[in-house]
């Protein structure tokens, strides 16, 4: 699902020509985008725009428009994903002063809720509605990577330890991030078919997974 362009706002003479040699196009979204953060195969573009006063709104950019996506009540929001079907999701504050995971579909947005604490963040959306992030518990460390589909919030659990956090889904429901193992040291994981797997390291203590593809192959970074 990710990602089709890639957007540069530096040393432009140079990677202008390096992309014209190569049939690629570099497209400038505007003064107002703070970071564009993904895109679908329609080309439509999420992210933060920055606005005078210190405001930052999640926005989705299409044929040139840059549409401001709101807010759950709150001051603040940013997308970080979208699907092939245009659904987006993100964080947004509430009225509460709460971050809260959003998704965004028909013009509305949704808060997703959390796993009993006050605070969540949406990372990944896939083409069959699935979405993952972190939410908090009710119990200290609150931090939990979750899936959140039909509705329903559901906790992924850890490696054994006291924290965890989702990146990524693939549209086969193929989740990776980080969790805790039994010693309380972050490791890269994949979630499938309700099991949480210890993706290992390089040798080192920590590692943690950042995005998956269709054919199951992820990217992830340790020591």
């Amino acid at each position: 699902m990710k990602k089709m362009l890639v957007i540069f706002l530096i040393n432009l003479g140079t990677i202008s020509t390096y992309y014209a040699q190569n049939q690629y196009e570099i497209i400038y979204l505007g003064n107002d985008v703070g970071s564009a953060e993904d895109l679908n195969n329609s080309g439509q573009i999420v992210g933060r725009a920055d606005y005078p006063g210190n405001i930052s709104r999640a926005f989705l950019w299409e044929d040139s428009v840059l549409m401001d996506l709101g807010t759950l009540g709150g001051g603040f929001s940013t997308a970080n994903g979208i699907n092939n079907s245009g659904q987006i999701v993100g964080l947004a504050g509430n009225a509460n002063g709460f971050v809260r995971a959003f998704l965004w579909q028909n013009g509305s947005m949704i808060d997703l809720g959390t796993l009993g604490g006050n605070h969540s963040i949406a990372y990944d959306i896939n083409n069959s509605g699935q979405v993952v992030g972190r939410a908090d518990t009710t119990i200290y460390p609150r931090l939990r990577a979750f899936l959140w589909e039909n509705g329903n919030i559901s906790s992924l659990g850890t490696l054994g330890g006291s924290e965890s956090e989702a990146y990524a889904i693939n549209n086969s429901g193929q989740i990776v991030g980080w969790a805790r193992d039994t010693n309380n040291i972050q490791h890269a994981f994949l979630w499938q078919n309700d099991i949480m797997t210890d993706l290992g390291t390089f040798g080192g203590s920590v590692s943690s997974a950042y995005d998956i593809n269709n054919l199951r192959s992820y990217s992830w970074a340790g020591s």
